[in-house]
């Protein structure tokens, strides 16, 4: 018998008082998808760092936007 690998749901949980926080409400649209993005490679089991390279947000971003954003909300990019 083989053993079923513990699988994610195929969707990121945004808690509903932070879509009424007027702070997240003030970022603009490239912030929120970098920190959806990021909340997404985030494990619960390790607690470990989360990185993310440019290349993996290109198709959605420039780097320049990326970095802009990422700098402005004190997140070390790769």
């Amino acid at each position: 018998m083989s053993k079923k690998k513990f699988k994610l749901p195929p969707f990121v949980a945004v808690r509903k008082d932070l879509l009424k926080d007027p702070e997240w409400r003030r970022l603009s649209s490239s912030a929120k998808i970098l920190y959806i993005y990021l909340r997404s490679k985030f494990n619960y089991e390790t607690f470990s760092e989360v990185t993310l390279a440019y290349s993996e947000v290109k198709d959605m971003m420039s780097s320049r936007t990326a970095s802009r954003h990422l700098k402005n909300y004190k997140i070390r990019a790769l």
